[in-house]
């Protein structure tokens, strides 16, 4: 039942006064659709008794092309033993009859933003508990479905073919694998002004995958389990179960793509976070390439030690040849407590790292590994 009188441009679940926070946000969501656009606004929900500012769904909100979600002092939280994203966009088609694969079809969104009112008042969260339940393939006792093993359900924020599109203002916790993931056909991304607490395993802050471009990542801080920054272009089949991934991690799959197989011009600046594996990889395999990439001002705050800042690698699959990870520029590049703060491991082209300070003790500044080392053309490190 919606208060017809309240909405506007600006709707709240609050203007509908019936049903749980799930079906509010469904209902308003909903309304914008019609209208066109407008923006959904996540404050205070004052229909709950007691008013709470933690809004706790059941199931992904789904957004759709011109929609602004707006955090305003509040908390976006996944109900617990649910199986799903938090936010994804309209576009991505479920297979109904296979839920947790491939999706039956990725349709262009446009001009969709998550927007907080800033890392300190806004809060993207996910489950206490997480969804748990027999292997999928193995039987057996209940076990938590988390990581990259179980699919694109474990990732908080899925966006897959989509454009102009913004991301930021918000504290991210409790994830179920990677925090945002992107995937064939997005392009023209904001994402900044975050700040990441995952612990779980998989548990990345912001991933670039195949078919993203002209992207910029930005004022990034906190700590991650795994990789802070990704951008990984991995070429493979579609058959699942594969090897130990049961479901598949890109919801738009591995194989060839019309939408696109390459991560090209994504810049990335002013990251302050750690992680216990990297804080930005560039990573292709398989014939995808990864090209085009700058970093500026990369430094790990020490919250995790690390093994690398930035790594710049192949594997996963076919290893990548000379020319698939070309053009990669990247400058100040401080290593707080990384062992290594600049590691390559693959065929590179192209690319230089400029200003690379190591300051742990007993660290080294750069390692390429053989025979990587006979397999640089162009390359520039300083």
């Amino acid at each position: 039942m919606v208060a017809q009188s309240r909405i506007s441009e600006v709707i709240s679940p609050n203007d509908f006064i019936a049903g749980t926070q799930t079906a509010r946000i469904k209902q308003a969501i909903a309304v914008l659709k019609e209208r066109g656009g407008g923006t959904l606004e996540l404050g205070t929900d004052t229909v709950t008794i007691p008013n709470t500012s933690t809004w706790t769904i059941t199931e992904s909100i789904i957004l759709p092309s011109d929609t602004t979600l707006f955090l305003n002092h509040s908390k976006l939280k996944l109900a617990d033993g649910v199986f799903d994203t938090i936010i994804r966009n309209n576009g991505i088609i479920v297979d109904e009859s296979n839920p947790n694969g491939l999706a039956r079809e990725l349709r262009h969104n446009r001009n969709i933003k998550i927007i907080g009112s800033g890392i300190d008042s806004a809060f993207i969260e996910g489950p206490d508990v997480p969804f748990t339940a027999p292997h999928p393939v193995n039987g057996g006792a209940p076990i938590p479905w988390i990581g990259d093993f179980y699919g694109w359900r474990t990732v908080s924020i899925l966006f897959a073919n989509c454009s102009d599109y913004e991301i930021g203002g918000f504290s991210m916790s409790k994830t179920t694998c990677w925090a945002i993931s992107q995937e064939h056909g997005c392009e023209n991304m904001y994402i900044h002004d975050i700040a990441f607490n995952t612990t779980v395993k998989n548990g990345d802050g912001i991933d670039f995958r195949k078919g993203c471009r002209n992207g910029l990542t930005e004022n990034i801080t906190g700590s991650c389990s795994d990789d802070v920054v990704a951008c990984t272009a991995l070429l493979g089949h579609n058959s699942f179960p594969q090897g130990n991934y049961v479901f598949p991690l890109q919801v738009g799959g591995n194989a060839d793509n019309a939408l696109g197989n390459n991560i090209n011009n994504i810049r990335i600046n002013n990251i302050k976070a750690s992680s216990k594996c990297h804080v930005i990889i560039c990573l292709a395999a398989g014939g995808a390439k990864v090209q085009n990439i700058s970093a500026a001002d990369i430094e790990d705050n020490m919250v995790a030690s690390g093994v690398n800042i930035v790594a710049v690698y192949t594997g996963y699959g076919e290893s990548a040849k000379m020319g698939d990870i070309k053009n990669i520029q990247m400058k100040r590049l401080i290593s707080n407590n990384a062992a290594v703060a600049l590691k390559i491991n693959t065929p590179l082209l192209d690319s230089a790292f400029e200003h690379i300070e190591q300051r742990k003790t007993g660290g080294t500044v750069y390692e390429i590994t053989p025979p990587y080392d006979q397999q640089m053309k162009n390359v520039q490190i300083s």
